[in-house]
């Protein structure tokens, strides 16, 4: 998982009884490996066979997978391990997912996290203006049961394009 391989993954999961919140000699499981690496359709395949969005590392800061994934920038894995219930509030040695993201300059992914957290304090979700690339969206509403298909996520990509291409920004 940790190298992106893919298709070992997939193989290994139809294949074989393996244990996937099995942590390696450094204490981080596959989970965390492929969110720390971005590997978006490792992560899913991983959270499709049971594998725990909320274990920690053994070695510190006891990171979860949703910290690897925000201090990398993969927003396809944040969204991805927030569909499977990881909670944006866990703080680990260095904060929260969202502190690690902004003090990475991740943008894409505090705001996914920004949302997430929001809606577990009991509020809807905001417009909200995206900047990705030095370039702002027009307001998008981004709503949690969307970011869990990846079908209506490709709809959404199409959709802020347009927007962005009609802004002319």
């Amino acid at each position: 998982a940790a190298n992106g391989h893919s298709e070992c993954v997939i193989c290994l999961l139809q294949n074989s009884r393996v244990a996937v919140d099995q942590a390696d000699k450094d204490g981080s499981t596959p989970l965390a490996m492929a969110a720390l690496g971005g590997y978006a359709v490792i992560c899913w395949r991983l959270l499709e066979a049971r594998a725990n969005p909320l274990q920690r590392d053994a070695s510190p800061p006891h990171s979860t997978p949703l910290h690897w994934a925000a201090s990398c920038g993969s927003a396809d894995c944040v969204r991805s391990l927030l569909c499977a219930h990881a909670d944006p509030k866990m703080v680990d040695g260095d904060g929260t997912p969202l502190a690690t993201a902004k003090a990475k300059g991740h943008d894409q992914c505090a705001l996914l996290l920004q949302c997430a957290e929001h809606v577990l304090d009991g509020g809807t979700l905001p417009q909200v203006q995206l900047n990705v690339e030095n370039r702002t969206a027009a307001p998008v509403s981004m709503r949690c049961v969307r970011w869990c298909d990846p079908r209506e996520q490709a709809v959404d990509q199409q959709l802020l394009d347009a927007q962005t291409a009609r802004s002319g920004t």
